[in-house]
């Protein structure tokens, strides 16, 4: 997070954005095995969007016990 965050509102789109950069990259690494087109294939698809449900549930749940 960045330190030169000035208010909550900054702080949480920081983290919200840190939290689907990260997922982002995850999924990216977990779920595409070829680099040599710019359309991912069938397979990739579904497992990046799979991959993506899976993380996204875990992080709501999360935050839901964490209030």
């Amino acid at each position: 997070m960045d330190s030169r965050a000035t208010s909550p509102e900054l702080m949480n789109m920081q983290t919200q954005m840190r939290f689907f950069f990260d997922l982002a990259l995850e999924c990216n690494q977990r779920c595409v095995s070829s680099y040599d087109s710019k359309n991912l294939d069938g397979d990739e698809t579904a497992c990046v969007k799979s991959c993506f449900n899976q993380q996204k549930q875990w992080n709501d749940k999360f935050m839901e016990l964490s209030k």
